[in-house]
């Protein structure tokens, strides 16, 4: 796939050469705002209700104008426009580190990226498995300035700020025992070994807490919204479409 990448502080455009092995598709949706636990990314791409991180690899680009992003596996690459797909035989060889060499279409030199470094990357890992809520109705400036983000545990009663999130990870990194309500363990590098709590049975994440909790979940929703504190029973309930949320704390 030949892409065009423009830098916004030169306006200069560079060819880019991204392969088709592992492409899933193009999203034009992209949330700057997204988890802090999706590290070191510029921000995230859309994609069937899941969120790529996206990540700047460009060498002498800074600041890149992004308006199409490829998905693949594990994350998303941003470029400015979309020329055309071609078969290349053979690539030229390239001594800049990130390139696994170069070819020239329509005689300008396109750069083909070594996207290995890349999927190699811990980070590249951490794929949230977040579905973004987007409504038509904009939210007020001054209403926004006094809401929380909070996550919804999808087929639960139950929310968290997220703030309070430590991190979301793949349920094959648990250690499975099942004993009274928890699915078995992870380990923290901060907070030792952790017993994961069972919210959803064959939930396919683990979402871990800043306190120290993990939780077997399914997919999730995140909401802007406000916690209304119960004086009955002293916890935090978030409102959503007409149901009532815990919020865990």
């Amino acid at each position: 796939m030949i892409c065009e990448v423009e830098d916004s502080e030169t306006m200069k455009a560079t060819l880019y050469g991204f392969p088709l092995s592992g492409f899933l598709g193009v999203s034009n949706e992209f949330e700057k705002d997204i988890p802090e636990f999706v590290k070191n990314s510029m921000g995230g791409a859309i994609y069937n209700h899941k969120l790529y991180p996206v990540f700047n690899f460009f060498k002498d680009i800074k600041i890149p104008v992004l308006k199409v992003f490829l998905i693949y596996e594990k994350f998303a690459i941003g470029v400015t426009r979309l020329i055309t797909k071609m078969t290349v035989d053979e690539l030229i060889k390239s001594d800049e580190g990130k390139l696994k060499g170069i070819f020239y279409f329509e005689g300008e030199r396109v750069l083909v990226v070594d996207l290995g470094n890349l999927v190699k990357r811990s980070d590249v890992y951490k794929l949230s498995p977040l579905k973004l809520l987007h409504t038509q109705k904009r939210t007020p400036e001054k209403e926004q300035k006094t809401r929380d983000t909070y996550i919804i545990l999808d087929n639960t009663n139950l929310a968290v700020k997220l703030e309070d999130v430590e991190d979301i990870i793949e349920v094959e990194k648990m250690c499975p025992i099942n004993f009274e309500e928890y699915s078995g363990f992870v380990s923290s590098k901060d907070k030792g070994i952790i017993n994961v709590k069972t919210l959803v049975e064959n939930g396919k994440w683990i979402l871990i807490t800043k306190k120290g909790e993990a939780f077997r979940i399914s997919n999730t929703i995140v909401v802007k919204g406000q916690g209304i504190k119960n004086s009955e029973d002293g916890f935090e309930y978030l409102s959503f479409e007409g149901k009532n949320y815990r919020v865990l704390r």
